[in-house]
């Protein structure tokens, strides 16, 4: 029992990988408005990769416990 609750929750990892990534996309976004001087889109985008980074290590503290 307990391995097949270990597979069902790690078949889900890719999910972790991937809001990863997307809030690094997020990140680089968020700098090149902050460059451009779109002060608007740099708030708008930290604080949604903010959002995703949060929920990104809040399912992977979930799975690790």
């Amino acid at each position: 029992m307990v391995t097949a609750a270990a597979e069902a929750t790690s078949s889900d990892s890719w999910l972790i990988y991937l809001l990863f990534i997307a809030a690094g996309f997020l990140v680089g976004g968020a700098w090149a408005a902050w460059q451009q001087r779109i002060i608007w889109l740099t708030v708008v985008t930290a604080v949604v990769a903010a959002i995703v980074a949060g929920v990104a290590l809040t399912w992977l503290i979930g799975e690790v416990a």
